[in-house]
């Protein structure tokens, strides 16, 4: 018997695409999570309720809000990286005009902790 509560799942995932997408249709959200279109629109009318999610009304999507971010407000995970690290790569960045990012690994995986994106001219697409 698994204690997974599948809600709680299929929440979170549309929260993930509303935020990978930086906001969605329901259309949209369904298709992306694999969702009945009822479902994910229950679920963002729920987040929407909450205060989690805003409605754009011109171009009909869904938007997460700042109480999504509060959320992490409590969280703290090697604070110490960004303080070390920020000003040295934005000197780096200044030198080398092209954008630096740091990574640090989680898992299989790798967890981008800065960048310098938004300093640098030649980036063109900017990932907060």
């Amino acid at each position: 018997m698994s204690s997974i509560v599948n809600s709680i799942v299929r929440c979170i995932s549309v929260l993930e695409r509303l935020n990978a997408q930086n906001g969605c249709s329901v259309s949209q959200v369904a298709a992306l999570t694999q969702l009945p279109r009822g479902t994910a629109f229950r679920i963002i009318e729920t987040l929407r309720v909450r205060g989690f999610v805003e409605r754009n009304p011109r171009t009909n999507t869904f938007v997460l809000t700042e109480k999504v971010r509060r959320l992490s407000e409590g969280f703290v995970n090697q604070d110490w990286v960004y303080d070390v690290a920020r000003p040295l790569i934005s000197k780096l960045a200044q030198q080398a005009v092209w954008p630096v990012s740091l990574s640090t690994p989680r898992k299989y995986s790798m967890v981008m902790r800065l960048s310098s994106d938004f300093e640098s001219p030649l980036t063109e697409t900017r990932y907060p």
